[in-house]
């Protein structure tokens, strides 16, 4: 394990521990109205930004809507791009989604996917008033990584999100640590 997966690795420790501590809510308003897997992922990308400032340092973390990834962590030993994932337990899925296939030309093309992470954290929200999180993982960089491209009408190669038109990069769970 590099030493920046693993650095990312403590820092997904850490903020699973954060996250649960937030007690975020899995339905909101008067009639308990339960929120959407995007909503939620949203909600969890921001508490997890705003964990990652405090634990790197708000002068070492820098974040916006870049394409293939969420946010940049600057340490002393390389500049690490890191694409927030979550993951609803039970969903019987073999890969998590990444982002387009053009997405990943764009990378390469500018030498980031040797320093690009991505960070997962799975929840359950079923039968619960707060998201319970499981689990916080890394996997990368994705330049060692076997991606799976799957373009829409084609037979997947395993069990992957489906529903996204042309084609996509999926990365297998199996990566994840």
């Amino acid at each position: 394990m590099t030493n920046s997966k693993f650095i990312l690795k403590i820092f997904c420790s850490k903020c699973m521990e954060h996250l649960n501590s937030l007690q975020i809510p899995a339905k909101v308003g008067k009639h308990k109205i339960g929120l959407s897997s995007r909503t939620l992922s949203d909600v969890i990308e921001k508490h997890t930004i705003g964990f990652m400032i405090d634990y790197f340092g708000e002068d070492k973390v820098k974040f916006k809507n870049w394409r293939g990834y969420d946010v940049i962590i600057i340490t002393l030993e390389e500049t690490l791009y890191v694409n927030i994932k979550t993951n609803e337990h039970n969903k019987k899925m073999d890969a998590t989604w990444l982002f387009s296939a053009s997405i990943v030309k764009k990378l390469q093309k500018q030498k980031i996917l040797q320093h690009l992470y991505c960070v997962k954290f799975e929840y359950i929200k079923e039968n619960r008033d707060y998201l319970e999180f499981l689990s916080g993982k890394v996997a990368g960089p994705l330049s060692e990584v076997d991606l799976i491209y799957y373009t829409k009408g084609d037979n997947p190669s395993c069990k992957l999100r489906t529903e996204f038109n042309g084609t996509h990069c999926h990365l297998l769970n199996k990566f994840y640590v």
